[in-house]
């Protein structure tokens, strides 16, 4: 079988018997309706197919037991930070005073056309600053998640679900002191924010 995906990607559950199936893949614009429309079709159709496939190669006890909800969505549309994360901020393993969340997963690119493979590359780990939350031109607004301000490189590593959450908190919390404080969000002052982190169960390696 030529996996949609390009691989076979597959983990066994410790425990309960459950696999873990990541093996569809599906081109397109998660931005734009027509092509999410399309998605959520055809990964579906793959759905069916791959579990199919791996029934009949060695996993024949096995039964499809859940789809997600939603096609996941690797990378649309990002805001313009005060500062935005870097290849080089990633590969070399950048620490920053204004750090809100780190991480160590790996370089992952998933070619847009299809056509380049997936880069993978293993990354030691590095910051994610504050400012890759507070946007340029835009006032009262904090952005956390795969719409932070990065280049495509570091958006393919920094795009992980834990990622996300660490991102998540540390937005709502930034929010908290700057109205606390009755300062703009671009005015938090990071040691604060730390330390409220910090009551939260947040620590930083360094």
């Amino acid at each position: 079988m030529n996996s949609p995906q390009g691989r076979h990607l597959y983990w066994e559950r410790n425990g309960n018997g459950t696999l873990l199936v990541n093996m569809t893949r599906v081109k397109g614009n998660g931005a734009m309706i027509e092509d999410i429309n399309f998605a959520e079709k055809e990964s579906l159709r793959q759905v069916f197919s791959v579990a199919n496939y791996l029934q009949r190669n060695g996993f024949e006890n096995y039964v499809l037991s859940h789809v997600p909800g939603q096609v996941g969505v690797r990378e649309t549309n990002q805001i313009e930070g005060l500062y935005t994360l870097t290849e080089n901020d990633v590969t070399v393993g950048r620490r920053f005073e204004d750090v809100v969340a780190q991480t160590n997963y790996e370089i992952d690119i998933h070619s847009p056309d299809g056509r380049k493979g997936t880069d993978e590359r293993h990354v030691s780990g590095y910051d994610i600053p504050y400012r890759c939350m507070v946007p340029v031109s835009v006032k009262g607004l904090l952005v956390a998640g795969r719409s932070i301000s990065a280049t495509h490189v570091a958006m393919s590593s920094m795009r992980i679900q834990a990622t996300c959450y660490a991102l998540g908190q540390a937005a709502g919390i930034a929010a908290a002191c700057a109205i606390d404080d009755g300062v703009e969000l671009a005015q938090v002052q990071i040691p604060r924010l730390h330390e409220r982190m910090q009551e939260q169960g947040v620590k930083f390696l360094k």
